[in-house]
């Protein structure tokens, strides 16, 4: 698709879905003809809309793929299991049955 066109379906995204409104609201039959691509065209010009970002603030976050290494290892497996061992520990240390750990672990990921 041209870069011209792409902008022209950011720029007027609003402008667009209204006037497809109309349209369809107006035209019962062109409406019911297009009703086998409507929701294929409609995620189209979402996500050309949606499609906002800067490449060269991509390419540095990619640059910087340890800090995200960490950060993925830390919040996904370390801290769960931080979690999990400290509440089945306090558990078994007030004497309450340590299979609630489980369920502390699953509140605390629901919570994040």
């Amino acid at each position: 698709m041209p870069l011209s066109i792409q902008r022209f379906i950011v720029d007027q995204f609003i402008v667009l879905m209204v006037a497809a409104f109309i349209i369809g609201m107006l035209f019962q039959p062109l409406a019911a003809a297009l009703n086998p691509v409507i929701l294929y065209l409609i995620m189209t010009v979402m996500y050309l809309s949606f499609l906002k970002m800067d490449f060269h603030l991509l390419s540095d976050e990619i640059k910087q793929w340890p800090i995200h290494l960490y950060l993925a290892i830390t919040t996904l497996m370390i801290v769960p299991a931080l979690v999990f061992y400290l509440c089945r520990f306090v558990l078994d240390l007030i004497g309450l049955d340590t299979k609630y750990a489980v369920g502390s672990l699953l509140l605390f990921i629901i919570w994040i």
